[in-house]
């Protein structure tokens, strides 16, 4: 049998092999070349360059709006438009030509079965793009950009498991909206604002609801007291990660509930912490953090010998460079 006269779905899984481990850049040259060869590799090949749909500028998205295969039937799909699991949508930062708004609708209108979605950059983005139907499976969202409400009510089609909230000017009413949508499936939260924004009101109303079912906190700056207050209410983490801006050893302390269950320990040390590594060793040691399995330390403090050593007894293996760089532990507790 002719490769050409294979059916479409085995075509697909010969061409998703053969482009696994190639990089961006080299994959789409690969996968366009194909498309081209023969009409049996355009139904394939392009699934594939649907997958994860990125566009950084103006020119890319309106290329994808007006290409044939996201308007016309090919073989093998039954008229059925392509499906992409990850979308990310860049805005116009200062000077460099990102996607237009109006454009960005667009992109979010024709886009179908997205599960992860990335979106930055934006001055003013209209937040009805989060309403699209094609988000409907979606389950990451991460977010680095301007909202602006429309006059209507506005739905939500998804219920997440991960959420990003990056620095920037968020409209309350579309914070308290998101958190409570997914109050229950939300797993993941990435909190990269300080206390100052006006966002962040919702974000303590909402996280009663949150905390009981967050398994991943990642905390990007201080938490403000009120916020701090309520995370004896994360019962179910299992990762803690914070960046060198955040008082780790306050925050593990207040989340109490959660020491039966937290596996994984991000901390970023600096050289204004040098006694954070051994603190968390007391705890540990305590029999505070009894299910923890790994830490993970970045930054460019120093990690005395002597802890390194204690925590071999403990069954530590210590992983990285003293002084500088990441430094990992990992923990087996037996």
């Amino acid at each position: 049998m002719n490769l050409v006269d294979l059916p479409p779905e085995l075509l697909l899984l010969i061409l998703t092999f053969a482009s696994s481990d190639l990089d961006r850049s080299r994959r789409t040259c690969l996968l366009l070349r194909l498309s081209l060869i023969h009409s049996s590799f355009t139904w394939p090949s392009q699934s594939l360059l649907h997958l994860h749909l990125h566009f950084p500028t103006q020119v890319s998205a309106a290329r994808w709006l007006s290409s044939p295969s996201t308007t016309t039937k090919l073989r093998g799909w039954d008229a059925q438009p392509f499906r992409s699991e990850s979308l990310v949508v860049e805005g116009i930062a200062g000077r460099r030509e990102g996607v237009k708004g109006e454009t960005a609708r667009k992109v979010f209108e024709r886009v179908r079965g997205v599960k992860r979605v990335e979106v930055k950059d934006f001055a003013r983005l209209s937040a009805k793009v989060l309403s699209a139907e094609g988000l409907s499976g979606l389950k990451h969202l991460s977010l680095l950009t301007s909202f602006s409400m429309p006059p209507t009510p506005l739905s939500l089609p998804f219920t997440l498991t991960s959420l990003s909230l990056f620095n920037s000017r968020y409209p309350p009413s579309l914070v308290s909206l998101l958190l409570h949508t997914s109050s229950t499936s939300l797993r993941s939260l990435r909190l990269s604002l300080v206390p100052s924004t006006p966002a962040y009101t919702a974000i303590i109303t909402s996280f009663p609801l949150l905390a009981p079912h967050l398994t991943t906190l990642i905390l990007h700056h201080s938490p403000s007291p009120p916020l701090l207050s309520l995370f004896p209410l994360l019962s179910s983490l299992t990762t803690l990660a914070m960046n060198g801006s955040v008082p780790a050893l306050r925050v593990i302390d207040a989340v109490e509930a959660s020491w039966g269950t937290l596996e994984v320990l991000e901390i970023q040390l600096g050289w204004d912490q040098p006694g954070l590594v051994e603190a968390v060793l007391e705890r540990v040691r305590g029999g505070r953090l009894v299910a923890l399995k790994e830490v993970k330390v970045e930054g460019g403090g120093v990690v005395e010998r002597r802890v390194w050593q204690e925590l071999e007894q403990l069954g530590v293996r210590v992983v990285g460079k003293e002084g500088s760089g990441l430094v990992r532990w990992e923990l087996a507790h037996s």
